[in-house]
């Protein structure tokens, strides 16, 4: 899987999670979570964690 980066390249992403779903009617839609992006997420949440815990 491939998305626009930064600068507006291409960039290699890696899927974490796809979810698909079909309503009544038969109509499917779908959305993806990707893995780089969701661990860059995490990262920063668990640096907020890190700096809120360690205060005097």
């Amino acid at each position: 899987m491939s998305a626009p980066g930064e600068a507006g390249q291409r960039k290699a992403l890696r899927v974490r999670q796809i979810t698909l779903t079909r309503t009544d009617r038969g109509v499917v839609s779908g959305d993806l979570i990707l893995d780089d992006r969701l661990a860059d997420q995490d990262i920063r949440l668990r640096r907020r964690i890190a700096l809120l815990t360690h205060r005097p």
